[in-house]
């Protein structure tokens, strides 16, 4: 049975969201919904490196990947979890911060288990 996290999308109910969704070998799924406005502001934060994108930033800005079909498995983990530690986070609010962290301590944890993310656009 899945386990979903969904309190960084109660009250944005109707609004686009993104979901995380960790794939784990014994179909225990763990999913953290998160509204689209959240999203928006981490990736915003993203600075590119040598004015490159990369990671999440590379997709996000160029509107592909989940964009283009969902859910959508993100094929690297590295650099996705590299450009989020890169990320000033003194201007999010507490909820943003909140979701940060909660979205780089799943990427982490699924990437050391070996274990794929999807990310599904709604």
């Amino acid at each position: 049975m899945d386990k979903i996290i969904n309190n960084y999308y109660t009250g944005f109910e109707g609004e686009p969201e993104i979901k995380f969704i960790w794939v784990k070998p014994n179909n225990e799924n763990l999913i953290l919904k998160i509204w689209i406005g959240y999203f928006d502001t981490i990736m915003n934060a993203v600075e590119p490196i040598n004015n490159v994108w990369s990671g999440l930033s590379y997709y996000y800005h160029l509107d592909e990947g989940w964009y283009d079909e969902s859910p959508w498995e993100i094929p690297n983990l590295n650099p996705v979890i590299d450009e989020l530690l890169s990320v000033d986070t003194t201007a999010f609010d507490l909820v943003t911060k909140d979701v940060f962290t909660e979205l780089l301590t799943l990427l982490v944890n699924a990437k050391e288990k070996n274990d794929k993310i999807l990310i599904c656009y709604d």
